[in-house]
């Protein structure tokens, strides 16, 4: 018995309908049926196509969704600024102050997007940190733990491949700004940040980052 048990199966490549017992001619695009007992051998050169017909477009479509998802994390990598980042202190400036301690900042490709992990201490050794996970796209995105400036979304804008900033906004207020270069040899960051503060006077501070 044929192995494909008597199921017609539709062959788009070829625009033709078949079942185990008939001979299918494709005529112009149209199936001309002649109900004719088909030989041993001519079933076999049928089912061979009908189920190339089938896995054709499933070995191609799963070749694309390779291609796709492969290609997402590929153009978030492209960014200088993925790995480990560390504070570098004697370089960066705080106005009005007081000045971070400590703090290490994480960039992840996901996908398109960016996910940023922030960790500082300040000098009166209390540990703060936020995170959130944002593609270049103008739209807010959620700000978890303890943004800057109390923000709790962020919208990122690239301005090239080592310039991009952030805005920070709290209920929908924007509370920070900040601009985020990468050095030409990708060994050095700097953030300009300019801001407000716990008591709401303005801040601006100067940044500076070391590759890790």
């Amino acid at each position: 018995m044929n192995p494909l048990g008597g199921v017609l199966m539709e062959c788009k490549a070829s625009k033709c309908i078949r079942d185990w017992w008939t001979d299918l001619v494709p005529f112009s695009g149209i199936c001309s049926i002649s109900c004719v007992p088909v030989s041993r051998e001519r079933e076999k050169i049928w089912t061979r196509r009908a189920e190339h017909c089938v896995q054709g477009p499933i070995a191609i479509l799963a070749i694309l969704v390779l291609m796709w998802a492969a290609s997402g994390p590929t153009l978030a990598q492209s960014d200088p600024r993925i790995g480990t980042w560390k504070l570098n202190a004697a370089k960066s400036k705080w106005d009005p102050g007081p000045p971070v301690k400590t703090q290490t900042r994480t960039y992840v490709a996901v996908g398109h997007a960016l996910k940023v992990s922030v960790e500082r201490v300040t000098v009166d050794g209390n540990l703060q940190a936020y995170t959130y996970t944002a593609d270049f796209d103008g739209k807010d995105h959620p700000v978890t733990g303890q943004g800057p400036s109390g923000g709790d979304s962020v919208t990122l804008k690239r301005i090239d491949t080592y310039t991009f900033e952030s805005i920070f906004k709290k209920t929908g207020k924007v509370v920070e700004l900040s601009t985020n270069v990468i050095s030409q040899d990708g060994k050095s960051m700097t953030i300009t940040s300019k801001g407000m503060g716990p008591r709401g006077q303005p801040t601006n501070n100067f940044t500076v980052f070391d590759r890790q």
